[in-house]
């Protein structure tokens, strides 16, 4: 395998790296351009520039340990004013991530949001489904059968959105938006390679975090099982008693957790996994949520270590993970790239938070590709299981339009 691959400007050869300058709020949206690096958290939340007279150091390889190793250690050797890389790992193992450290500046999560929203992007001139709704519901009846003769525990079937606009998309406008509706999940804009050439951006607000990692100190959160939010506080109430009790839901579920906490087991020393998932809510579903803890067998693990230990989740695939793989080539239309797949970032110390690439889109210029998933188990419903995709592309059709 070729040693993972390293760029610098004249500009960081010749003069060597500055941190990024002040410009104004410690997060203004205003300048986000194609490129550039935002990711936002519960618990961090940094703003990376990335021009073409600046320093820019990237690596890409298959063996994303590696990638992210040697590219710490050559930050470390170089002094260079920041230690945090951040990096997109596809939902396929075996295509490349892109891991880059930019110059960044992390920002105080009491400013995250202020400011002024920009304005809209530009209209609709063109959708396309892939596939559209009798298709997909064919997809999750040929699953269920798969199901029904023992090939296959759960699958998540996903669908796209191919959406032209009539002008490029405002990144400001779009992420404002995000950022503003969806306070406690993971916001994130990150460039990745696109499939011909050159690169694309990975936009979304995921509800998921896969790993974190502080220290010896670790949480998983799974999330599986969902309801759509009702804008009647009664109604709403009422879905979320629902979601809590379905035992379709509790069976998605359980298979999530079971297998994250068989994954987890050799790499920690101490491991709490609670007995039964609460409920939690984002501004558009209720989710059945497990909050796993534990405490690092080995402190040198780091957080991208135990992320690639569990992806994929069946939370995104499915159980048996083979099995569940091939039903997704076969039934899915499209290539998934970086969905589903690892958004981040961590430090030269092993520290750092990897989301799942969830409700987000892949943009290039007026083209942005969206996509949805649903967990498909016995006893799902297909059109139950369209609405609920429709309701996770929500999240970025409101966010756009």
């Amino acid at each position: 395998m070729e040693a993972p691959v390293y760029t610098q400007s004249p500009t960081e050869q010749q003069e060597g790296w500055s941190p990024a300058p002040e410009r104004g709020d410690a997060f203004s949206l205003a300048g986000l351009k194609h490129g550039d690096v935002l990711f936002r958290s519960p618990e961090a939340a940094f703003r990376g520039w990335a021009d073409p007279a600046d320093d820019l150091v990237e690596c890409r390889d298959i063996d994303y340990v590696r990638a992210v190793s040697s590219l710490a250690e050559n930050l470390k050797s170089r002094q260079r004013n920041t230690d945090v890389i951040f990096g997109a790992v596809p939902f396929s193992r075996r295509l490349p991530g892109r891991f880059f450290a930019p110059r960044q500046r992390r920002v105080p999560l009491s400013t995250q949001v202020e400011g002024r929203v920009a304005a809209q992007p530009g209209r609709e001139c063109r959708r396309d489904a892939l596939p559209d709704r009798q298709g997909y519901v064919r997809a999750v009846q040929s699953t269920l059968e798969a199901i029904g003769h023992g090939e296959v525990d759960k699958v998540v079937l996903a669908r796209a959105l191919d959406i032209l606009l009539d002008e490029p998309v405002s990144y400001p406008a779009l992420l404002g938006r995000l950022l503003s509706g969806h306070r406690q999940g993971y916001t994130f804009a990150m460039p990745v390679p696109a499939e011909s050439g050159g690169l694309e951006m990975l936009v979304g607000a995921s509800p998921e975090l896969l790993a974190r990692r502080k220290g010896d100190r670790i949480t998983v959160n799974p999330l599986a099982g969902s309801a759509a939010r009702q804008t009647d506080p009664v109604k709403d109430s009422a879905v979320s008693q629902a979601l809590a009790a379905s035992e379709k839901d509790r069976h998605e579920h359980a298979i999530v957790v079971d297998d994250i906490r068989q994954r987890l087991a050799p790499l920690c020393r101490e491991l709490k996994v609670p007995q039964a998932p609460s409920v939690i809510g984002t501004d558009t579903l209720w989710h059945l949520s497990t909050e796993i803890t534990g405490v690092l067998a080995d402190p040198a693990t780091t957080a991208l270590d135990v992320a690639l230990a569990l992806h994929p989740t069946p939370a995104i695939c499915g159980q048996p993970a083979t099995a569940a793989g091939r039903c997704i080539d076969l039934l899915e239309p499209f290539e998934r790239g970086f969905y589903a797949g690892l958004v981040g970032w961590q430090d030269v110390r092993g520290d750092g938070e990897w989301a799942i690439a969830l409700r987000c889109a892949q943009i290039h210029d007026s083209r942005l590709r969206l996509y949805a998933g649903a967990g498909i188990v016995e006893g799902s419903d297909p059109e139950r299981e369209y609405e609920e995709t429709a309701t996770k592309l929500g999240t970025l059709l409101h966010a756009v339009f």
